[in-house]
This record gives structure tokens, C-alpha cells and sequence, in this order.
């Protein structure tokens, strides 16, 4: 038995270096933001290829601006740091 043929990993569409992903779905960015972050932190918002850093708060300003950047030319992917840069103030 093949462990690849098996393997969803595997089945996945392959990006070359130098390559642009093209626009990302802003629905799946909003969920993917919602199950894998805490609300109220800041996290860093980071682009591969063409450098970009953002920090964020808000998801849904973090989900735009992830968004915009996807289908800019020489920006290859994309990322959010999983750790959080400050915890929330109470103000």
C-alpha cells in the first residue's frame, strides 16, 4: 500500500517559488482567524516574497488587509503569527 495515495497532504495543489497564489477566499480567512486566534490580541500579519508586517487587533481589519494582500503582484503567500504580540488591554 502506497501512504500517499491516502495522504490529503498530498493531493494538495503545489505553489513554486516565484509563483502568486492569487486572491484568497475572505470567508475562509475570516473562519480560519475565528478557530485558530483569541479575540481582543494583537497578532502580526506577515506577507512571503514581497515584505509586508501589520499588526492587528480587529479580525475583520486583519481578514481585509490579508485579503487585499493575497492578489498583489510579487506576494507569494500570506501568514499570521500564532502567537499573539500583546495581550488585551482593560481600559
Amino acid at each position: 500500500m502506497n501512504p500517499q495515495t491516502n495522504n490529503p497532504l498530498t493531493q494538495l495543489p503545489v505553489q513554486r517559488p516565484g509563483e502568486t497564489a492569487g486572491m484568497a477566499d475572505p470567508d475562509e480567512i475570516r473562519k480560519s482567524l475565528v478557530l485558530t486566534l483569541r479575540l481582543g490580541f494583537v497578532y502580526e500579519l506577515r506577507t512571503i516574497g514581497k515584505p509586508y508586517s501589520g499588526y492587528f487587533n480587529d479580525f475583520e481589519k486583519l481578514a481585509q488587509e490579508a485579503e487585499r494582500l493575497s492578489g498583489m503582484d510579487g506576494v507569494e503567500g500570506v501568514h499570521v503569527t500564532l502567537s499573539f504580540l500583546r495581550e488585551p488591554t482593560t481600559e
